[in-house]
C-alpha cells in the first residue's frame, strides 16, 4: 500500500516536471518575441521617412562603373553619408541574421535585400 509520504513525493515530483516544462514553453516564447521586437525595430527605422529619403536616393543613383560614379558624386558628402547609412544599416541585419538573432525568412518578408544586392552588385562599389 502507498503511504502519504510516497504521494506526496510523486506529487512534488510532479510538480517540479510541470514547472520545468511550462518554464522551458516561456523561454521559448520569450526568444520568440524578442526576435519578433528586434525584427519590428528594425523595421520602423526602415519605414521612417528620413531612411526612407536616403534609401531611395541610393537605389535611384545611375553610374556605368566605379570611375562613372566618382566622376558624378566624388565630391557629395551628402551622398556617401546615404550609401553609408544604408549599408550599415543592411549589414546589420546581416549580422543579426549570421548569428541567429533574427530569422532570415522573416527579414526576407519586410525588407527588399534582393532589390538593394542588385543595385550594389551592378555599381561593384
Amino acid at each position: 500500500m502507498v503511504d502519504t509520504t510516497e504521494i506526496s513525493a510523486m506529487v512534488a515530483a510532479a510538480g517540479v516536471l510541470i514547472g520545468v516544462v511550462l518554464t522551458v514553453m516561456q523561454v521559448r516564447d520569450l526568444v520568440k518575441t524578442r526576435h519578433t521586437d528586434i525584427i519590428m525595430r528594425l523595421y520602423a527605422i526602415f519605414e521612417s521617412m528620413e531612411f526612407q529619403r536616403v534609401y531611395q536616393q541610393v537605389t535611384n543613383l545611375e553610374f556605368e562603373d566605379y570611375e562613372d560614379f566618382m566622376k558624378k558624386h566624388a565630391e557629395d558628402n551628402e551622398l556617401r553619408a546615404a550609401i553609408w547609412s544604408v549599408g550599415t544599416f543592411f549589414e546589420g541585419i546581416g549580422v543579426l541574421a549570421k548569428r541567429k538573432v533574427i530569422k532570415m525568412d522573416l527579414v526576407d518578408d519586410l525588407f527588399p535585400l534582393i532589390l538593394y544586392h542588385e543595385v550594389g552588385k551592378e555599381s561593384h562599389l
